[in-house]
């Protein structure tokens, strides 16, 4: 059997692929959290609105509307913070090959006009954690805090539909978070 290319992706790493990968993996627990916190502060007003304790009803009321403002507000800014840092002034390449068998990434890191190799890995696709998909990016999850980012765009050898269809095929988890329309 021959071991040939089927689909070949090129893509850049910088601060734009690193916002929409934190996106991806942690922005529903954030808004989740955002939300319940404050949640949970009203509802303690409520326990005490019932006991007939109203002075402290409407301090716990007033910091549940504080909080609700404020923690949002914090993890968007932790967001923006997280996203920058993860990625710093580097700029990233990463080459992917995907073969039958396997995926093959080739990482390297761009310095003015230089390109230094910083690492290569071989991933067998039943080793993947999930695939997410949106409408510019495809993330391979190596296991939960782990991924690849690919550009849609960067699409070397074969398409991004015929990529999709090959890794649904050999992942467990595929999501794929397109609009329909």
């Amino acid at each position: 059997m021959e071991n040939s290319v089927l689909y070949k992706n090129v893509s850049g790493m910088g601060s734009k692929e690193s916002k929409a990968l934190m996106k991806i993996a942690i922005w529903n627990p954030m808004l989740i959290s955002a939300v319940a916190f404050p949640l949970s502060i009203a509802l303690l007003g409520v326990v005490w609105l019932l006991e007939g304790d109203l002075t402290f009803a409407i301090i716990m009321f007033v910091l549940a509307v504080a909080l609700a403002i404020f923690c949002p507000l914090l993890f968007i800014l932790v967001f923006n913070h997280n996203s920058k840092k993860l990625i710093g002034g580097r700029r990233l390449l990463n080459t992917f090959e995907f073969y039958e068998d396997h995926l093959a990434v080739k990482t390297e890191n761009i310095i003015e006009t230089e390109s230094i190799v910083t690492g290569t890995s071989n991933i067998i696709y039943q080793n993947l954690f999930k695939v997410v998909v949106n409408k510019e990016y495809i993330f391979i999850f190596i296991n939960k805090q782990q991924s690849f980012i690919l550009d849609q765009k960067g699409m070397v050898e074969g398409d991004v539909n015929g990529l999709l269809e090959f890794l649904k095929g050999k992942v467990a988890r595929f999501k794929d978070k397109r609009k329909k329309v």
